[in-house]
């Protein structure tokens, strides 16, 4: 068993046994298995987990059962509502994930689906075109200022607007309009 697997097992150990703790390390080292595997298990004894990251990239690189919420939004802060207590209080166990940036180890496809995952979910929250714009156009200035390939970028939203044509079809725009707009 490696260095990195032990230190897991013990991180395991420690957190099903109800101790607080901070995960981090390099990318790679299985930061968000670990947390993946903590949330199952703790739902499994029937604990309330809520799993909150710093980013929507963080949020959409976790599987959907897992629920990951940015802070704002679990905190009842996206809409500019103050914290809901009560529903911060509910839980049992909060875990905590933030995104590696592209310049460490993580392998580059995954990351830019990631940036695929966003434009989705940016699609289904605006109905305006000018909102998709302003929310995609500042991911990609953050993902092209962290390391990200102009080119990928594009060949991403390229795939996304293929594939997930029918999200933003009532913008009415064409896909050479968007990839300027979001990427020029």
């Amino acid at each position: 068993m490696s260095n990195d697997e032990k230190q897991q097992v013990y991180a395991f150990n420690l957190a099903t046994a109800g101790h607080n703790f901070l995960i981090s390390g390099q990318a790679g080292t299985g930061k968000t298995t670990l947390l993946v595997k903590l949330h199952d298990k703790l739902r499994e004894i029937g604990k309330q987990v809520a799993v909150v990251c710093t980013t929507g990239i963080a949020c959409a690189s976790l599987p959907s059962r897992c629920d990951a919420r940015t802070v704002h939004c679990w905190a009842g802060m996206d809409d500019g509502s103050k914290c809901e207590q009560q529903y911060v209080n509910s839980y049992h166990y909060l875990l905590f994930l933030q995104f590696p940036i592209l310049s460490s180890n993580i392998p580059s496809s995954p990351a830019y689906g990631v940036f695929i995952s966003q434009l989705i979910r940016y699609a289904r929250a605006s109905t305006k075109y000018t909102d998709f714009v302003l929310r995609a156009r500042r991911l990609s200035d953050k993902l092209l200022s962290q390391g990200y390939v102009c080119d990928r970028l594009t060949s991403s939203l390229r795939k996304f607007y293929g594939r997930y044509g029918e999200l933003v079809i009532h913008y009415d725009v064409p896909l050479s309009r968007m990839v300027g707009d979001i990427l020029s």
